[in-house]
């Protein structure tokens, strides 16, 4: 499916819904495979008075924390799409800094399979 920068304009000027197709980027980790918590609880405390006014718990997600990281290799530039917990992690900064080469998973997009 070729999209041109006119059909990017006309989709970002109209307000309508549905008209094109958005294709989102998945928010999983490409090393790791982590994903947004989707039990969370959002919980409003009202500190009011008495059992009607209790505070309501509506359900959330958290998103994981996801950072974009190029990588340069003799090869070339690659950009992954990592958490922050596993860029502090040994084993990526060794392939970050060249001692390990980078390995094929890493280099999948990361999507849902729907």
């Amino acid at each position: 499916m070729a999209v041109d920068i006119l059909t990017l304009v006309q989709v970002s000027s109209h307000s309508s819904v549905g008209r094109h197709e958005v294709i989102e980027m998945a928010k999983i980790c490409q090393v790791t495979g982590k994903k947004g918590n989707t039990t969370a609880k959002f919980i409003r405390n009202r500190h009011s008075q008495g059992w009607k006014y209790k505070a309501p718990h509506k359900n959330r997600t958290q998103e994981a924390n996801l950072q974009n990281v190029r990588l340069k290799t003799p090869t070339g530039t690659y950009r992954l799409t990592v958490a922050a917990s596993v860029i502090k992690s040994p084993i990526f900064n060794a392939v970050a800094c060249g001692l390990k080469p980078i390995p094929q998973e890493w280099l999948k997009k990361a999507s849902y399979n729907v």
